[in-house]
């Protein structure tokens, strides 16, 4: 899955075109990973059906179409489709048959379990960067605000959890040596993901006006 800074940088790419910069906009870009901070089934918040990877975009419209125009959940939303984006079009291009090249062209077998332990490594050392190419304003990690009241269940409503633990890995990113990514790979796949996402809201006939 991509990461919380990658998440807001889709979502800060889709809010400048259509109007929305809201902190709950961008808590809901990011609010899905509650789960994997609570302990709880990741599969639920995603809306990954069984046998499945990439969330079922068209199960999370369906139950709440009625509430897209709510700046939490259409954040929620953008979520859900980043990480659909990553999974099919991004992870694809770098992996193959349990093989994954690395920057320097070394190739590492990787057991199935171990693959997001190489990424999140990357995140990290990326997070600086991608925050200054996209201008992120990190006061949702810091600011008191009130949290939105969202109708979605299928996450605990634990979003100073989320928040505490998005801005230790913040303040703990440094830059080292890239592995898999380098910044000109991330800032392609935030940029074609938004115009992926705009695409689908509209094909999906989902209102993005504020």
């Amino acid at each position: 899955m991509a990461s919380a800074i990658i998440h807001m940088a889709v979502g800060k790419c889709i809010g400048d075109i259509i109007g929305k910069n809201s902190k709950a906009f961008f808590l809901g870009t990011i609010a899905p990973d509650i789960s994997k901070i609570v302990g709880q089934d990741r599969d639920i918040s995603h809306f990954v059906e069984p046998g499945k990877n990439s969330p079922n975009i068209k199960r999370f419209i369906e139950k709440y179409h009625n509430d897209l125009h709510q700046d939490f959940e259409f954040g929620y939303l953008v979520h859900l489709y980043t990480d659909k984006f990553w999974i099919e079009k991004m992870i694809p291009t770098f992996t193959s048959e349990n093989q994954i090249k690395t920057l320097d062209g070394t190739i590492i077998t990787y057991k199935e379990d171990k693959i997001l332990d190489l990424i999140y490594n990357d995140y990290t050392n990326i997070n600086i960067s991608t925050i200054e190419d996209h201008d992120l304003d990190l006061s949702l990690f810091y600011e008191e605000f009130s949290y939105p009241n969202t109708v979605i269940t299928e996450i605990p409503k634990e979003f100073r959890k989320l928040l505490d633990k998005m801005g230790i890995i913040i303040e703990n990113s440094k830059e080292e040596k890239h592995y898999l990514f380098n910044q000109e790979t991330i800032n392609y796949f935030i940029e074609e993901c938004s115009m992926y996402i705009l695409k689908e809201l509209k094909k999906n006939h989902i209102l993005i006006t504020p």
